[in-house]
Order: structure tokens, then C-alpha cells, then sequence
């Protein structure tokens, strides 16, 4: 009978331990089932959220339009926006991420927004952007002749002729460009002119105060510009541009003039017709755009036939400008930009017939630092302010540029 019992207890205790070791192994899947359904639950909370942060990039994109670009507002004016497709058809984030393996997603053009005067940066089809534009000249020019014999350095039997010129330029004007394609736009500028000189001149200690001003519409210009490549990413942007300038302002030899070839009124324009070819590159690499633009203005010459004071002025062809410029930009944050450039003008010399006589002017060099910033104040309105400091002898001493672009979709 103990056996029994004993076997019955062998029993009882298999039969027990049966029971609890699959009580056991169900706990423990319970707990693991219930780890993963709380790891699931976190996984899927940092994807909404990374979704919410997706919708959010991408609501900003869209605000921004063509002035969003890699790197800042610069990849984001030197002249409006401007995309591979229209405007209105840019790809968000979300279809760009969907685009097929190996394709990649097309790029914007890069831009320099405060160096009016680079070019090539095109507006998208249908765009018309309108630019009220202010700027400000100014050069002090001193001179000291002498006329007599010179015995010895510093010591001088004659006289002594000294002449400071102080030139102020102001100039109203209003620029207009529009996207004809996405890679052709047309642009236009017509300028106010308002100029005022004043020279002090004397001999010994006789001094002469003169003061000539002339204000008139200026020169008006004509331009277009053609994006000549597709490029890949990491490739530069080339693009062709081509300036006419008109002689629309009040010339040098249209102003009035005393018996003594004096003019008695300042011109506002240069008298004559030009055209200028230039090539810009543009090389963004984030978050800098580099930049270069080089040209040649061909001044095209006319007969006068003026008499001032006592020479006769018979064909005058003004000197062509070989010209170039360089820099980088680079964004500051989503609304504030910065470009840092230098510009060179080679003024080849004028030639004239004065008299019967062929006459030919000096060579002026004419370089100067630039400095700019920009501000949007919405993806279609910016403010860009751009100081030049001059570098060299003939350039102005300071030239500040105030303009305030406002862009227009006139297709959508």
C-alpha cells in the first residue's frame, strides 16, 4: 500500500509539474508579446511623428516657392526665381521621394539675390517681376597743376592751378523682367537721372566755386537671357545674356555749353547706343553659390558735328568696356542672404576728331569691393541693398543700391 501511495504520489507530482511548466511558458509569452505590442506602439508613434515633420517641411516648400533653394535663399536675385519646371508645377517633398530609384530629383537654379547686376538668373515662365530701384554715386576727384618752371622738388616760379570736383548721382529707376520660358527671360530698365557737380578752382589764392546739375530720363536698356545647360547635380549653370542700351538720356555733347566750352548743365545719359554680350556662371555647392559673370560693351560711335568753345567735334566713337565680376552668396537663414563680390571695368580709349585732329583718350580702370544683403519679406517680395566701395582712382568713391523686387504669376 505505501508503494501504491508512493507511486500515486510520483504521479501526482508528474502530473503537477505538467500542469505548471506550460502555465510557466505562457506567462513568459504574454510578457514578450506584450513588450513587442509596446515596442510596435512607439515605432509607430516616431513614424507619426516623422510624418507630421514631413508635412510640415513640406507646407514651407510649397510657401516658398522658387525662392526656396539647397543651402538658403541664395540657392533660394543676382536677378528673380526660377526652376527647371514652372513654377506652379515643382515637385513637393513627397513626390520627390517616391521618384523611381536612380532618378534624381530635379534641381532649382541657384541665385545671388543681392547683386542686381551679375544676371542670368532667370524668373519661371509667366513670371513678371517688378523692381522700384534707388541708387546713389558719389566721387570727390582732386587735381594740382602746375604751370611755370620748376627750379628744384617743391620749389616752383609760376602759378598753381587746384581743382576739387565733387560729382553726386541720384537714380529712380524701374526694372522689369519676365519668363517667356522657363530658360528665356526678357528684361527692361528705365531710369530717372538727377546729377549735380560741384568744382572749386583757383590759382594762387584765387579760388572759383561752379555748380552744374542736369536731371532727365536716363538710358534705357534692353536685355535677355537664355540658360544654355540642363545640368546634373554638382554641375555649374552657364547663361547667356545680351544688353542694348539706348541713348535715350541727355548726352555730353547735347547739354549747353559758355564761349569758353563750359557745359552749363550735367548730361544723364552717354549719348550713344551700345550693345553688350556676357556669359554668367553660377556654381552652387551648399550652402555658397559661387559666381562669375564676364562681358565686352561694344559702344557704337556717331558723327556730331558740335562746336564747343573753340574746338569742332566731328566723329566721336566712345571706348568699349571689357568688364567682369566674381563672388560668392550664401543664406543666412531662411530669409536673410549675403553675397560678397568684386567688379572690374577696362574702359578702352575714346576716339575723337577734334579740330581735323584724330585724338584719343586715356584708359580708365574702374574696380570696386561690393557688398550685399538681402531680405525677404515674402516668397514674392524682397528687399536687396547692395554698397560699392570704390578700389581704384576712376571708380566712385561709394555707390549704394536699394531695390525692391515684387514678382507676379500672371499664368496661374
Amino acid at each position: 500500500m505505501s508503494r501504491s501511495l508512493a507511486v500515486s504520489g510520483l504521479l501526482g507530482i508528474a502530473l503537477g509539474t505538467a500542469v505548471i511548466l506550460p502555465a510557466a511558458a505562457d506567462d513568459d509569452l504574454a510578457t514578450q508579446l506584450a513588450k513587442m505590442r509596446s515596442e510596435i506602439a512607439a515605432q509607430q508613434k516616431l513614424l507619426e511623428q516623422q510624418q507630421q515633420r514631413l508635412q510640415e517641411l513640406e507646407k514651407r516648400m510649397q510657401a516658398q516657392g522658387p525662392q526656396l533653394l539647397p543651402g538658403g535663399p541664395f540657392l533660394g536675385k543676382i536677378r528673380g526665381a526660377g526652376q527647371p519646371g514652372a513654377a506652379g508645377n515643382a515637385p513637393s517633398l513627397a513626390q520627390a521621394q517616391q521618384q523611381p530609384v536612380g532618378q534624381a530629383p530635379a534641381q532649382e537654379r541657384p541665385q545671388v539675390a543681392a547683386l542686381a547686376d551679375v544676371g542670368g538668373v532667370l524668373s519661371p515662365r509667366g513670371r513678371l517681376t517688378i523692381e522700384p530701384t534707388f541708387e546713389y554715386d558719389n566721387s570727390q576727384v582732386n587735381q594740382l597743376f602746375f604751370s611755370g618752371l620748376e627750379i628744384v622738388n617743391a620749389v616752383f616760379i609760376g602759378g598753381l592751378d587746384a581743382t576739387n570736383a565733387r560729382r553726386n548721382t541720384l537714380t529712380a529707376g524701374l526694372n522689369a523682367r519676365y519668363g517667356i520660358t522657363n530658360f528665356l527671360e526678357a528684361s527692361l530698365r528705365v531710369p530717372y537721372v538727377y546729377r549735380t557737380d560741384r568744382q572749386s578752382s583757383g590759382v594762387n589764392t584765387n579760388t572759383l566755386n561752379t555748380n552744374v546739375e542736369g536731371h532727365d530720363l536716363g538710358d534705357v536698356e534692353f536685355g535677355l537671357h537664355y540658360q544654355i545647360n540642363r545640368p546634373s547635380e554638382g554641375e555649374a549653370y552657364y547663361v547667356a545674356n545680351l544688353r542694348v542700351k539706348s541713348d535715350t538720356g541727355t548726352g555730353p555733347f547735347d547739354v549747353p555749353f559758355n564761349s569758353a566750352g563750359v557745359a552749363l548743365k550735367d548730361s544723364t545719359g552717354s549719348g550713344f547706343w551700345a550693345v553688350e554680350p556676357s556669359l554668367t556662371v553660377l556654381y552652387p555647392t551648399d550652402p555658397v553659390v559661387l559666381f562669375g559673370n564676364v562681358g565686352y560693351t561694344y559702344n557704337i560711335g556717331s558723327t556730331v558735328n558740335k562746336q564747343v568753345g573753340s574746338n569742332f567735334f566731328g566723329d566721336v566713337t566712345p571706348g568699349g568696356v571689357l568688364r567682369f565680376n566674381g563672388g560668392m552668396g550664401f543664406g543666412i537663414n531662411d530669409r536673410v542672404s549675403l553675397s560678397l563680390g568684386y567688379e572690374h571695368d577696362w574702359v578702352m580709349s575714346t576716339d575723337s576728331t577734334v579740330n581735323g585732329v584724330k585724338q584719343s583718350s586715356d584708359e580708365l580702370q574702374v574696380g570696386s569691393f561690393n557688398l550685399g544683403l538681402s531680405y525677404a519679406f515674402t516668397p514674392t517680395t524682397s528687399a536687396n541693398f547692395t554698397v560699392a566701395i570704390g578700389a581704384t582712382r576712376d571708380a566712385p568713391d561709394v555707390r549704394v543700391l536699394l531695390s525692391v523686387p515684387i514678382a507676379f504669376d500672371l499664368l496661374k
